[in-house]
């Protein structure tokens, strides 16, 4: 059965370029927006938003933070971003930060940028020369280069990413449940995008000029779909689980092998007056000149429950699966609670979902790292039409990053499409 034509066809994971389909709509484009979260794994939406929050920017598009707003609205965290070092916490909104930091030895041109413009704060930084040789001075500027960081890098190492965390700007946590997907899958339709998630891909489409045309769809959408172009929001480890045989197609290098995998635990604590003053979003540091891996560097956030947080930690993904090593390193979380609220205690209410599916269950973590050194395998460049767009092309998963990049692609996207409309004109 033969279908509607469109200009372009979005396909995401969990709604991630869904503002990219949003934004070439309002352009005047005609859409079709397909999700295959369904086809994706077994993830609790906690797993799905990730460990970063997320920093506001007069840099971003505004109907880029109305599609995040309109998922579930933002918590801002009234004393900002927040580190929790082994000397005590630093709360980037306090009037102390920067008399903390200077008495930590961080370098004062860092701190300086911090306190400009947002745009100021980029722009500076793709100048700089690189970090200070001399961690004292630097480990903060490392932080906010390496933390959301997709390549395992140590300090000395070159830390790819134009955006790194404005550490200084306003800062935000959600809360995200499974409406938030039926949120997203209402505010395209109300564009009048055709937007389905209950919707298989099972084949594409060829033409003799080395283009994807069209894909056959099974569900919601049924039969063979055409279009100009096509936007791939699945990475290559996505693809592959979803159906070896579209992998094959858009990543003939095969899968890009993670090193690091961010995991979530879910611990339980007891409440009193001094585990009250914890922000909604830390991220503890045990020994700042130490590994930031495992048990060194936790990343806290709190729940809808006043009692209960996320921990997410970063292990090596071979061990994802390992129980005996997630129970190992759960202990180690409840110990570092218990070292910092000596009048409180922690228990693992519950393991990572590593813990209790198989692979065959979850599929690919989104939140991971790869070799510093390592060339991912390159996505097709065999198809004229085709973009990418996904957390294997980020060089950071911060969502300034994310924004970035596909307000690139939107641009590029337009091109091609122009001159496809030119050319049908003559």
């Amino acid at each position: 059965m033969e279908l509607k034509r469109y200009d372009v066809a979005v396909v995401g994971s969990f709604y991630n370029v869904g503002w990219v389909a949003s934004e070439l709509s309002r352009q005047g484009w005609n859409v079709l927006y397909i999700d295959l979260h369904a086809g994706l794994g077994r993830w609790p939406m906690e797993d799905i938003e990730g460990p970063f929050g997320f920093f506001s920017s007069e840099t971003m598009n505004p109907f880029f933070v109305e599609k995040l707003n309109n998922e579930e609205a933002m918590v801002s965290q009234d004393s900002g971003f927040t580190v929790c070092l082994g000397s005590g916490p630093l709360e980037f909104k306090s009037s102390f930060i920067q008399y903390q930091l200077k008495e930590l030895g961080v370098s004062s041109e860092f701190i300086s940028r911090l306190e400009s413009s947002t745009e100021n704060f980029y722009q500076a930084g793709q100048k700089s020369l690189g970090l200070d040789t001399d961690f004292k001075k630097s480990w903060l500027e490392f932080l906010s280069r390496s933390l959301s960081s997709q390549k395992d890098v140590a300090f000395g190492d070159v830390v790819e990413g134009q955006f790194p965390l404005p550490l200084m700007n306003p800062f935000f946590t959600r809360f995200l449940s499974r409406r938030s997907l039926e949120r997203n899958h209402q505010w395209l339709q109300r564009q009048n995008i055709d937007a389905f998630e209950q919707t298989q891909i099972l084949d594409f489409a060829l033409n003799s000029n080395k283009e994807i045309t069209g894909f056959e769809a099974k569900g919601e959408l049924n039969g063979i779909t055409h279009f100009k172009t096509l936007v791939w929001g699945l990475s290559s480890e996505e693809t592959y689980y979803y159906k070896p045989q579209l992998g094959k197609i858009m990543y003939p290098k095969g899968v890009a092998e993670p090193v690091w995998t961010w995991a979530r635990y879910s611990v339980e604590v007891n409440v009193d007056r001094e585990t009250q003053q914890l922000p909604l979003h830390s991220v503890w540091i045990e020994d700042v000149f130490g590994p930031w891996t495992h048990e060194n560097l936790l990343i806290w956030q709190q729940t809808t429950f006043e009692n209960r947080f996320d921990v997410w930690i970063l292990i090596p993904n071979n061990q994802r699966f390992n129980k005996d090593y997630i129970k190992y390193y759960g202990e180690k979380i409840s110990q570092k609670w218990c070292k910092r609220f000596e009048t409180s205690s922690a228990r693992i209410q519950n393991y990572p979902q590593e813990y209790v599916y198989t692979y065959q269950d979850l599929g690919p973590s989104r939140w991971v790292r790869y070799p510093n050194k390592h060339n991912r395998p390159i996505e097709s460049k065999d198809f004229g039409n085709v973009f990418f767009n996904n957390y294997e092309v980020w060089d950071q998963l911060n969502r300034e990053t994310q924004f970035q990049s596909q307000k690139n692609l939107i641009s590029k996207v337009t091109d091609k499409l122009k001159k496809e409309t030119t050319k049908e004109l003559r």
